[in-house]
């Protein structure tokens, strides 16, 4: 775990901001999930998008996208790089009425290490193969499902010149599962 935690650090937001390279990851990640993930030009007030829910007898969420950063190989300069994920702020999901969104509990149940061992421990035994794939942003080609989603976006990431700045608290609906979000 310690070798582990050395390949890969925390980048702090002031070095997002200044570091050209950091900033260019993070941005390279914000450009795939706009209009993936939730659409720019379907953007609305939250206090409108709550009180219809209130109204209609229904709930809606709001939480944040947020930007995080990594360099991976940190340890080593000739092989460090930076990668940027932007995440929706679990921690801080509000319902329509204000409160905390409640969860009965966590939707997805990512592969245990067991799981892998038994994969690998029957890849092993006579005329067996096992191979791995990966999708590339696999988590983010799902459909959100459930509660009707809204999230905030950072300022920087408002398209210019399309009437954000006369929005109070402008969200857009999420409409694909975000990095983050507990269902």
């Amino acid at each position: 775990k310690k070798q582990f935690l050395k390949c890969i650090e925390h980048v702090k937001k002031k070095e997002q901001l200044e570091n050209p390279e950091a900033k260019k990851s993070v941005q390279i990640e914000w450009d795939k999930l706009h209009g993936k993930c939730w659409d720019l030009k379907d953007v609305r007030p939250w206090q409108q998008v709550a009180a219809e829910a209130r109204n209609e007898g229904r709930n809606a969420h709001v939480g944040w996208a947020t930007p995080i950063c990594v360099q991976k190989h940190s340890e080593n300069p000739l092989l460090a790089k930076y990668k940027g994920r932007v995440v929706y702020s679990g921690d801080r999901i509000r319902d329509a009425y204000g409160q905390n969104a409640i969860f009965a509990e966590l939707q997805s149940a990512p592969a245990s290490m067991e799981a892998a061992k038994a994969a690998d421990a029957f890849g092993i035994a006579g005329g067996n193969v096992v191979e791995t794939a990966d999708a590339v942003q696999a988590y983010i080609q799902a459909d959100m499902q459930g509660m009707e989603t809204w999230v905030r976006l950072p300022v920087d990431q408002w398209p210019v010149g399309k009437g954000w700045d006369n929005i109070k608290d402008p969200v857009v609906r999420l409409t694909k599962a975000l990095y983050g979000h507990p269902l």
